[in-house]
C-alpha cells in the first residue's frame, strides 16, 4: 500500500469515527496531516490498522458488518463501510476477494461451509 493510499485510508476511517462538523473535520484532517510528517511509516500503518479495526467494530455494533472470515476483511470496510459477506455466502452468492482468499487459506468462520463452495467474482460483488 503506497503512502497516499495509507493516508487516504487513515482519513476515511478517522472521518467515520469523528462526530465533529464538516469544517472541524477538515481542520482536524489538515492538522493531522501536518503532524503526521513526524511519524514513521511503520507507525502510520499501525495507527491506520488500529483505526480501521475500531471502525469495523463500530460497524459491527451497528449491524453493518457481518464478515465470513476469522479476521474480518478490510476491503469491504474501505470500499463500502459495511460487510455482508457472511450473509452473501449463506445465500450462495459471491464474497469479496479478501474473504475468498481467507476461505482458501482455511480462515472461514463457519465450519459447515467448505472452501470449495465459496465463490468470488469482482463484477457481481456489490453492496
Amino acid at each position: 500500500m503506497n503512502r497516499i493510499s495509507l493516508l487516504a485510508a487513515f482519513f476515511i476511517v478517522a472521518f467515520f469515527l469523528g462526530t465533529a462538523s464538516p469544517g472541524q473535520e477538515k481542520r482536524k484532517a489538515v492538522k493531522e496531516s501536518q503532524s503526521s510528517q513526524n511519524i514513521s511509516p511503520v507507525e502510520k500503518i499501525k495507527m491506520a490498522k488500529a483505526l480501521l479495526d475500531e471502525a469495523k467494530r463500530g460497524l459491527k455494533r451497528e449491524g453493518k458488518y457481518n464478515c465470513c472470515i476469522d479476521t474480518p476483511c478490510n476491503q469491504c470496510a474501505l470500499d463500502h463501510q459495511s460487510c455482508p459477506c457472511y450473509d452473501e455466502l449463506k445465500a450462495s452468492k459471491p464474497v469479496c476477494p479478501e474473504c475468498y482468499a481467507g476461505w482458501q487459506r482455511g480462515e472461514g468462520k463457519d465450519s459447515s461451509i467448505k472452501p470449495s463452495e465459496v465463490k468470488t467474482k469482482l463484477s457481481t460483488h456489490k453492496h
